[in-house]
C-alpha cells in the first residue's frame, strides 16, 4: 500500500510537471506567435503602403531577426524606388522645360527674320526715313521683349504691346492698312499668360491673309469657367477646309498654331489649354486661344 501510495504520488508530480511544462510551452507558443504576427502585420501594413503610393512610410523594426531584416530590406527597397521616381520626375521635367524654352526661343528668329526682310526691302527701295523709322520701331519692340529676361510668363498688357509694336513696324511698310483693335476690359490686362502667344497669329494674318493690301483684326479677351479665352479675328480671305486641316496638323502649314498649341501644352500639360481655328474662305479666320485665368499681382500695365 506505500509502494503503491509512492507510484500514485509520483504519478502526480510528473503529471504536474508536465502540465507546467505543457502551459509553459504553450504560453512561449503564444508569445511567439502574438511577435510573428504583429512583426507580419507591420510587413503587411508597410506593403500596402507602398501599393499606395506612400513610399515614405518606414515599416517598424522590433528585432533584430527576419522579421526585422526583411522590414529593412523593405524600407530601403521604398527608398531606393522614390528616389528613382524623384529623378525620372526631375529629368522630365527639365526636357520638358527645355523642349519648352526651344520652341520659344524659335519664336523670336522667325519674327526678327520677317522684320530683317522687311528693312531688307524699305533698304533697296532707298526708303531712308521709313527705314530709319522702322529701325527704331524695331529696337523698341526687342527692348520690350528682353526686358521680360527670359521669363517663361508675361501678362496680357504685355502681349498687347508687344503687338502694338509689331503693328507699329508692318504700317510703315503697308501705310497704315493693318487696322487693329482691341476689346480686352482693363481687368483682364494683369492675367498671366506665355510670352508671345498673340504676335504669331497676327504675324499669320497679315502675311497670308491680307485682301487687296488691307486687313481688319479685333483682338478679345474675355473669362469664362475659371479660364481665360483669346480670339484674333480677321475680315482676311480665310481658309478652304482643306487648308484648314493642314494648318492645324502639319507644322509646315502652320507653324503659328504648331508652336504655340506644343508651348501650351508643355507649360499646362492639359488640353483644354489649347489653339483652335475656325475659318472660311473669304470670310476670315478666328483665332482661339484657351488658358487658365491667372492674375498677377501688383502687376505694371
Amino acid at each position: 500500500s506505500v509502494v503503491f501510495d509512492d507510484v500514485n504520488n509520483t504519478f502526480k508530480n510528473i503529471m504536474l510537471v508536465g502540465f507546467l511544462i505543457l502551459c509553459l510551452i504553450l504560453t512561449a507558443g503564444l508569445f511567439i506567435l502574438k511577435n510573428m504576427y504583429r512583426n507580419f502585420n507591420n510587413i503587411m501594413t508597410g506593403i500596402e503602403q507602398f501599393q499606395n503610393g506612400n513610399l515614405d512610410y518606414n515599416i517598424p523594426v522590433e528585432r533584430n531577426d527576419e522579421f526585422g531584416r526583411i522590414s529593412i530590406q523593405l524600407n530601403r527597397f521604398s527608398s531606393s524606388i522614390s528616389q528613382l521616381i524623384d529623378d525620372v520626375t526631375n529629368a522630365m521635367i527639365q526636357t520638358r522645360d527645355m523642349e519648352y524654352q526651344t520652341l520659344r526661343a524659335k519664336v523670336n528668329p522667325h519674327f526678327l527674320y520677317n522684320i530683317l526682310s522687311i528693312i531688307g526691302r524699305q533698304a533697296k527701295a532707298g526708303k531712308t526715313q521709313e527705314l530709319e523709322e522702322m529701325i527704331k520701331k524695331t529696337a523698341l519692340f526687342y527692348r520690350m521683349a528682353l526686358s521680360e529676361k527670359g521669363e517663361d510668363k508675361n501678362t496680357l498688357a504685355g502681349e498687347v504691346n508687344f503687338v502694338k509694336s509689331y503693328v507699329d513696324i508692318l504700317n510703315i511698310q503697308y501705310k497704315n492698312n493693318i487696322k487693329v483693335s482691341y476689346d480686352i476690359n482693363d481687368g483682364l490686362l494683369n492675367c498671366i499668360v506665355p510670352p508671345f502667344i498673340i504676335q504669331p497669329f497676327v504675324e499669320n494674318a497679315v502675311k497670308h491673309a491680307m485682301v487687296d493690301g488691307k486687313i481688319s483684326i479685333i483682338i478679345k479677351a474675355y473669362t469664362k469657367d475659371d479660364m481665360l479665352f483669346i480670339n484674333i479675328v480677321d475680315d482676311g480671305i480665310g481658309m478652304t477646309e482643306e487648308t484648314l486641316k493642314k494648318l492645324t496638323t502639319s507644322k509646315e502649314c502652320g507653324y503659328g498654331v504648331y508652336n504655340v498649341n506644343m508651348r501650351l501644352r508643355l507649360r499646362y500639360d492639359n488640353p483644354k489649354y489649347a489653339v483652335g481655328v475656325e475659318s472660311r474662305y473669304n470670310k476670315g479666320t478666328k483665332i482661339i486661344i484657351s488658358l487658365p485665368y491667372e492674375q498677377k499681382e501688383d502687376a505694371d500695365v
